[in-house]
């Protein structure tokens, strides 16, 4: 089981960001597979402040479910069947692929709650080598910063990750405050 926190500011200013975390924990459980594809289900745990009327997070009370496929290198989330779109607090359906094998660069790395990569309103993947979250330390995490939308004044999306550690950091970012939330992985 994965445990996230929540919580950040100014965007495209990495040296200006801050990050504030909310009583707020996120479980993205793996419930079932059918061969290369696996079932998630995504709930807030009972003790999250959301769920007892706090309000940070909308449907508190909602556990999503939605499949994974693994295909040889890459990671997706798959389209829901029937459903006009994916219901998850991380996830979009169809738009991000995951490679399972460590990125070839850039290199970058983290400054407060994102990357010190500069503004962009496309897809970049990168890695970070040595990021320390809750005092562990992670050798390496592929990037995958998915900014398209934000050329619609939509959200952009960011993902730290590892084959071995599964997700690590998510966060979305406003095109219109650059400001955003997200969930960090906490320590076990």
């Amino acid at each position: 089981m994965r445990r996230y926190g929540r919580g950040c500011t100014h965007y495209g200013d990495p040296s200006q960001g801050t990050q504030t975390y909310e009583p707020d924990t996120l479980m993205l459980v793996v419930a079932g597979q059918e061969g290369d594809r696996f079932r998630i289900e995504e709930a807030l745990t009972a003790g999250s402040a959301s769920r007892h009327g706090a309000g940070y997070v909308s449907d508190p009370d909602t556990t999503y479910t939605y499949w994974m496929q693994s295909t040889g290198d890459s990671l997706f989330v798959l389209d829901p069947e029937g459903a006009s779109s994916l219901g998850s607090r991380v996830f979009r359906a169809g738009r991000q692929r995951f490679s399972l094998a460590p990125v070839a660069g850039p290199q970058t790395t983290f400054i407060g709650w994102q990357p010190d990569l500069p503004y962009h309103e496309s897809r970049v993947t990168g890695y970070t080598s040595h990021h320390i979250q809750f005092g562990r330390s992670f050798d390496r995490l592929n990037i995958l910063q998915d900014n398209r939308d934000m050329q619609f004044d939509a959200a952009g999306f960011l993902f730290a990750y590892a084959s071995d550690h599964g997700l690590v950091r998510w966060a979305w970012t406003s095109w219109w405050t650059l400001e955003g939330t997200g969930w960090d992985l906490l320590p076990d």
